[in-house]
């Protein structure tokens, strides 16, 4: 039976995160980065969705919906 053929692939080195952070820091930095808030106060434009006696729901254009 013939050997199987195998080859190396090299995979980059991603850098750990510096030790001096903590994970509440990062998170933060995390979702300050991510997040579709309008750091301006300035109004979106919405398409309501739903009128219950509690909600009203909105499509933002996002992935996820304001209420």
């Amino acid at each position: 039976m013939a050997d199987p053929v195998t080859s190396k692939t090299s995979v980059p080195e991603v850098p750990a995160a510096e030790g001096n952070e903590s994970f509440g820091e990062i998170l933060s930095q995390f979702q300050k980065s991510h997040s579709h808030k309008t750091e301006d106060k300035r109004q979106l434009e919405a398409t309501v969705i739903a009128v219950t006696d509690e909600s009203v729901f909105f499509d933002i254009g996002f992935k996820s919906e304001g209420i």
